[in-house]
């Protein structure tokens, strides 16, 4: 093996180690491990945050979206484009406001959002931006909508706000007929990020290209 080119890649995997060596910490950490590994295998997270990392090599940041499918509930999760991620620099290491732009089928928010089916399946259709010599071709003739997720994170017994729009209309918090947003009760959004190392000021990071 010795004269063939190997390429040996792993995984990103978070792990819980104890600080103390007490036997009874050591074995709540490695069941930990255990159930961490199980729940982050089950919605592929593995694979998606090291294609988040590698976005870090010419982006400020890599993002995994974690989400809920609102008539299965389940829990998934998938890597974003850092293009469709704002937040506002001057709002420091940590903003209080994100938002994210998806293209997703109209099938799909309409089953989501019945009570705006019509509206939906009447929005303008919008693409992805391709940067020519940088992203692959679409090669495909789905149509797609601009669903626009922001979020405000919560201070202390505060709650913060999440709204999903589509063409200036909010869709969730509907249960009056028009759409409000709802409750963010998380000091947190629902992103993983990764970046190589701190922006000297800001959310963001340095790419590796910069270096």
């Amino acid at each position: 093996l010795e004269h063939l080119p190997i390429d040996v890649s792993q995984y990103l995997q978070p792990k819980v180690e104890p600080v103390a060596a007490k036997p009874d910490i050591a074995r709540m950490c490695t069941i930990l491990n255990r159930l961490q590994a199980g729940v982050l295998d089950y919605c592929d997270f593995l694979a998606e945050v090291t294609t988040a990392w590698e976005d870090s090599y010419c982006w400020p940041c890599g993002f995994v979206y974690f989400e809920m499918d609102r008539t299965t509930r389940e829990i998934r999760c998938r890597r974003v484009h850092p293009s469709r991620v704002y937040y506002l620099r001057g709002e420091g290491r940590r903003p209080w406001h994100l938002c994210f732009e998806d293209y997703v089928s109209p099938e799909v928010v309409a089953a989501q959002f019945p009570k705006f089916e019509s509206e939906i399946m009447a929005t303008k259709s919008e693409s992805p931006e391709i940067i020519p010599g940088v992203d692959p071709p679409s090669t495909g003739d789905a149509r797609t909508v601009k669903l626009v997720h922001c979020w405000r994170r919560a201070e202390g017994k505060t709650p913060g706000r999440y709204v999903v729009s589509l063409a200036k209309r909010v869709l969730n918090g509907a249960e009056d007929g028009e759409g409000k947003g709802e409750e963010w009760a998380y000091d947190f959004f629902p992103f993983a990020v990764t970046r190589n190392r701190w922006d000297n000021e800001g959310f963001g990071g340095v790419p590796v290209g910069r270096y």
